[in-house]
């Protein structure tokens, strides 16, 4: 699998953290998932197909596709020294909550924590029209053994949902 270089963005200073956009998103949604003036390096890829990623000619569209383009420019962040060794709290919305599991169980080394917020193929059926992305969400052996996991519902407010987020990966919470 050839990979593409993920157009990527990163904002702030502090622990880094990477965020992972929706369906139809790019990485304005993926910074929206915590606030601006937040203590982390906010990292953003875009997915292929997503913001200023082209696809890649006949290459598949699925969460384990998109978690080795994203390990891969993980891999050059560090190799730029652009961001530590270590791995990394993970928050991923909608298609990117799938993205980051499979990222987990490709690479589990990369990934420190899991927030996963309003996971696309959550535990109630999907809309009528997602019933395609079913198979594609499911990611058969997958073992995440000790790895800490949140689900979040991205239906509170946007001020609420950030706050969860950032107790979540390891900041101080000012929502109860």
């Amino acid at each position: 699998m050839r990979s593409p270089p993920l157009a990527t963005y990163i904002a702030g200073t502090g622990t880094p953290v990477l965020l992972l956009h929706g369906l139809g998103g790019n990485a304005d949604q993926s910074f929206g998932l915590l606030p601006a003036d937040a203590d982390y390096m906010r990292i953003a890829p875009e997915m292929p197909g997503h913001g200023h990623t082209d696809l890649l000619e006949g290459e598949p569209l699925n969460f384990r596709t998109f978690a080795v383009h994203t390990a891969d420019c993980l891999d050059a962040l560090r190799t730029k020294g652009g961001i530590p060794s270590r791995p990394l709290p993970v928050v991923g919305v909608s298609m990117g909550a799938g993205v980051a599991l499979a990222l987990a169980n490709y690479r589990p080394g990369l990934v420190a924590s899991l927030t996963l917020v309003r996971p696309s193929w959550a535990d109630t059926a999907p809309p009528p029209h997602l019933t395609a992305f079913i198979e594609a969400s499911w990611i058969p052996g997958a073992d995440y053994g000790q790895l800490p996991v949140k689900t979040l519902d991205a239906s509170q407010h946007t001020a609420v949902l950030q706050d969860r987020v950032r107790q979540h990966i390891g900041g101080v919470s000012t929502h109860e």
